[in-house]
């Protein structure tokens, strides 16, 4: 491989420290004198911090301060059970799938992202999902792993007459929510918070389907409802009769 010119990699992997510029300088562009591309997306997932391993979003960075492969982005995130993760990747983001979004995450340099999994101890906002549109506009599939409700709820709960704007996401076919706070299901099944004109499948706890639309009466949720051709499930259910005039393409 020394001859190598172009170089594509994209890396999830569980270790003690994150992998920088100095780790790619050393491990991998030290062998590969002949490349001149170098596109790449790197999550390093450390499942226990120690204090001499901690690292900032500005310590990361600064290992890329001679780095001439082109602009590079990452993200540090630190949780509750002692684990952190760090995302590198080259601007503009070249990759079709991202996973373990935080927070943290800023920028419009996703435009070719169409899957994406979420994950945080921090509530996910409204006006979070409105960057998640305008950042991801090819987004196809998308899952929530947050049980953390919203501090700020979209403008039916709020019911002091402010609203915030429906959130259009053009693309979007198919949502998991099985390890999601109700909140989030709101945020997608309410036609008031969330256009979703391809949606077509969900994947969710019965019980929190039935909460979102009221025993399957809510007009709220009843236009997205109507559009889900698969629907799944972790329990085994007999579905009331109901259920079926909510769902008309599940028959």
């Amino acid at each position: 491989m020394p001859n190598l010119k172009n170089l594509t990699l994209c890396l999830n992997i569980i270790r003690m420290r994150f992998i920088d510029g100095i780790h790619l300088e050393k491990e991998i562009l030290s062998h590969l004198s002949q490349l001149t591309t170098f596109i790449f997306h790197i999550r390093t997932i450390m499942p226990l911090l120690h204090s001499h391993h901690y690292a900032s979003v500005h310590d990361i960075q600064n290992t890329f301060s001679h780095w001439k492969y082109g602009q590079v982005n990452c993200h540090v995130d630190y949780f509750s059970d002692k684990a952190g993760q760090c995302h590198i990747y080259s601007v503009p983001f070249q990759m079709e799938y991202i996973y373990g979004v935080t927070n943290s995450f800023f920028g419009n340099s996703f435009h070719l992202v169409m899957n994406i999994r979420l994950f945080d101890e921090r509530p996910f906002e409204h006006v979070y999902f409105n960057w998640i549109a305008r950042a991801f506009p090819l987004l196809k599939y998308l899952t929530i792993d947050n049980m953390i409700p919203q501090e700020h709820k979209a403008e039916i709960e709020s019911g002091n007459g402010n609203q915030n704007p429906i959130i259009y996401f053009p693309r979007l076919m198919s949502i998991t929510l099985i390890d999601a706070h109700i909140d989030y299901v709101h945020q997608f099944l309410r036609h008031t918070n969330s256009h979703v004109p391809c949606f077509s499948s969900l994947e969710i706890k019965y019980e929190q389907l039935v909460i979102a639309t009221n025993n399957f009466t809510s007009d709220l949720t009843r236009v997205n409802c109507a559009q889900l051709k698969k629907l799944v499930m972790p329990e085994e259910i007999v579905y009331p009769k109901q259920f079926y005039l909510y769902f008309p393409l599940l028959k």
